[in-house]
């Protein structure tokens, strides 16, 4: 025989071909062209299920006024002082707004080092100040902390902050529902 392809058995015992020689199923179309199609339908599939789903919750849920608290021990005197009230608060690295600043407190900055007795002790850094601001924001409250624009925030999440003209490494110290 001249077939290339595979045979499948029909009643009464014959054998017939389903793939000629020339790559045609049943002489009619061809394998390649029988696969493109059925790569496009797929697709064709997933976009229409992708497009149609809900949101990944599919809750809609309304935002929240919530105020967050952001601290750091030690940054430059020049950055804390470059903090102003009403500044504009940003997760720099995400591009997220945190709200406006509504508070900010000033002290002298600090580190933790051992001593010559092997404890762990507050030491002050001159030319550094404790910062630490308030911001008001809306997002979404949840068991671990609060949304906003999709990016979840808990206390102890560590970022880098733009607040006015300043940038500081800060942690989330307490967030608060208003």
């Amino acid at each position: 025989m001249n077939c290339i392809g595979v045979y499948y058995q029909v009643k009464k015992g014959r054998l017939a071909m389903l793939i000629d020689k020339e790559g045609k199923i049943f002489g009619k179309i061809n394998v390649i062209d029988l696969f493109i199609l059925l790569a496009v339908l797929a697709l064709a599939a997933f976009l229409i299920l992708r497009a149609a789903r809900p949101s990944s919750t599919g809750i809609t849920v309304s935002a929240d006024s919530a105020s967050i608290s952001f601290v750091t021990e030690s940054t430059y005197d020049f950055v804390a002082e470059a903090v102003q009230m009403e500044d504009r608060v940003e997760d720099e690295s995400k591009g997220v707004d945190l709200g406006r600043v509504t508070n900010i407190t000033v002290g002298p900055g600090y580190t933790f080092a051992q001593n010559d007795q092997g404890q762990i002790v507050k030491s002050f850094k001159e030319g550094y100040a404790f910062l630490e601001l308030t911001s008001e924001v809306k997002g979404q409250f949840f068991e671990n902390g609060i949304m906003i624009n999709g990016q979840k925030y808990a206390i102890g999440h560590g970022l880098t902050v733009r607040a006015g003209k300043a940038k500081i490494y800060m942690y989330i110290s307490d967030i608060q529902k208003k």
